[in-house]
């Protein structure tokens, strides 16, 4: 039985959520939509307004491509104080966790009772080099800083969960 432990941190919770924002965000999908928008509205500009029209749609691009640049660049920048200020609301609640598992189940064990879960319960899972987020919804999820793991518990956790049929996010 493999096992970590760890206490959330502020930090751990900001790199669970800007993974949880990188695999939520959805780059292709986000500038098909742009492009098909500036397309349209390209078209009924240009059949509509002739020369100006081409014009105004130039125009539209660029103002569009630029609110969408600032719209990513917010969110990406909110992640951050939002995080922190959902750590500092439930600091009380983040407590020493030991974390095992084993090719059919996880196990938490803190100073508040345990629970298991087979990797098979999990809706998807999305990992980087700091954490590893096991999804219960599209929105909720367990987050496990790997500062708390060894070197490779990271790599072992995503065999176990492919080998479970859990989908990557």
């Amino acid at each position: 039985m493999a096992q970590g432990s760890f206490r959330m941190t502020a930090e751990d919770l900001i790199a669970a959520n800007r993974l949880h924002w990188r695999q939520t965000f959805r780059l292709k999908r986000a500038i098909l939509l742009l492009v098909t928008i500036l397309a349209a509205s390209s078209l009924w500009l240009s059949w509509n307004y002739g020369r100006e029209g081409i014009i105004a749609s130039l125009m539209l691009s660029a103002f569009l491509s630029g609110a969408y640049l600032l719209l990513w660049l917010g969110s990406w920048l909110c992640v951050a104080p939002l995080a922190r200020r959902a750590w500092r609301q439930s600091e009380r609640m983040w407590v020493d966790q030991q974390v095992r598992w084993t090719a059919d189940e996880i196990e938490f064990v803190s100073s508040r009772g345990e629970v298991r879960f087979p990797w098979s319960d999990f809706y998807r899972w999305a990992a980087d080099e700091k954490t590893v987020n096991l999804y219960q919804s599209a929105r909720a999820f367990y987050s496990l800083p790997l500062r708390g793991f060894d070197p490779e518990a990271g790599h072992e956790i995503a065999s176990i969960l492919t080998a479970a049929e859990v989908q990557l996010r």
